[in-house]
């Protein structure tokens, strides 16, 4: 979490079990610095604001401040996008073909009429 100033208030790795944070009345930004194996980072942040009176809120996607009880990160997984095998196929077809011209060269070679 840092102040709009850049200074950094607190810091953490996150896991399972919930960390908890007072702040001063003011903005913040709660930032990922690195995402999980498998995950996008996030690179917006979240912003945050305390009031007089330690009301929390949290800036929505309108970029107006609601009122929460808590912040949860959740983690967005990478798209995987499957490549499908290639080459097998056609490899497989070169080889039984090049077998099947060799077996009738030898053929002919053996059947050839002498003149």
């Amino acid at each position: 979490i840092k102040d709009l100033e850049g200074k950094t208030i607190d810091r953490w790795t996150t896991t399972n079990e919930s960390h908890y944070v007072s702040l001063e009345e003011g903005e913040y930004i709660l930032i990922e610095e690195s995402a999980p194996n498998g995950y996008v980072l996030n690179k917006e942040g979240i912003h945050i604001k305390v009031d007089a009176e330690n009301n929390l809120y949290i800036k929505n996607a309108a970029g107006e401040y609601v009122k929460a009880n808590g912040v949860i990160m959740y983690n967005t997984p990478e798209e995987k996008i499957e490549v499908p095998k290639t080459g097998l196929t056609s490899t497989l077809t070169y080889v039984i073909g090049t077998i099947t011209l060799a077996a009738g060269a030898i053929v002919l070679f053996k059947n050839e009429k002498k003149c």
